[in-house]
C-alpha cells in the first residue's frame, strides 16, 4: 500500500467511523450531517482533509443557553427543531409540532442542551481520529521513513 493509498484508507475508515458513532449513539435525524462528509486528498499523497456540516459541532460539544431567539442563516433553532421533530417522525400528543418545535426551543435557549450538560453522549470526533491514528500511523511512520531514507540516499549520491 503505498502512501497515497494509505490515506485515503485512513479517510475511508474515519468517514465510516464517525457515521458508525453517530448511529449507535443515536445521534441520527434525518442523515444529512453523515451525508455532509465529503473527502478532500491533498496534491501528492500528502494527506486529506474531511469536511462535514457546521452542526457537527453541536453534535460533539452541544449547545449553550443564549439570549435571544435569532436566527443561524436565516433559520431559527424553532424551525431546526420542527425539521428534526419531522425526521425523528415525532408524534406529540395534546399539543401541536409547531408548540412542541417552540418549547423545545425555548427550554435550550434558557438552559442549553443536554449534551452542553453533559447529560447526553456526543459524536465523539476526537475520539473517532484518535483511533484513526492509531490504527494508521505504524504504515503512515513507515512510508515517511521509506520516504526519508529515498531522499537521504539521493543526496549521497549527489554529493
Amino acid at each position: 500500500m503505498n502512501q497515497q493509498q494509505t490515506f485515503k484508507a485512513w479517510a475511508e475508515d474515519l468517514q465510516e467511523k464517525i457515521i458508525q458513532r453517530q448511529k449507535s449513539r443515536g445521534i441520527k435525524a434525518s442523515g444529512a450531517s453523515a451525508e455532509s462528509l465529503r473527502i478532500e486528498y491533498l496534491p501528492g499523497g500528502k494527506g486529506f482533509r474531511l469536511y462535514g456540516a457546521g452542526y457537527f459541532f453541536f453534535q460533539e460539544y452541544g449547545r449553550g443557553p443564549s439570549k435571544a431567539e435569532g436566527a443561524s442563516q436565516g433559520i431559527s433553532l424553532r424551525d431546526r427543531i420542527r425539521a428534526w421533530i419531522d425526521d425523528k417522525a415525532i408524534i406529540p400528543v395534546d399539543i401541536t409540532k409547531d408548540s412542541l418545535a417552540y418549547l423545545i426551543s425555548r427550554k435550550i435557549h434558557e438552559e442549553g442542551t443536554l449534551l452542553f450538560k453533559g447529560e447526553a453522549q456526543k459524536v465523539g470526533l476526537q475520539e473517532s481520529i484518535n483511533e484513526m491514528i492509531k490504527k494508521y500511523k505504524p504504515e503512515v511512520a513507515r512510508r515517511a521513513a521509506l520516504a526519508w531514507k529515498s531522499e537521504f540516499v539521493k543526496g549521497l549520491r549527489l554529493s
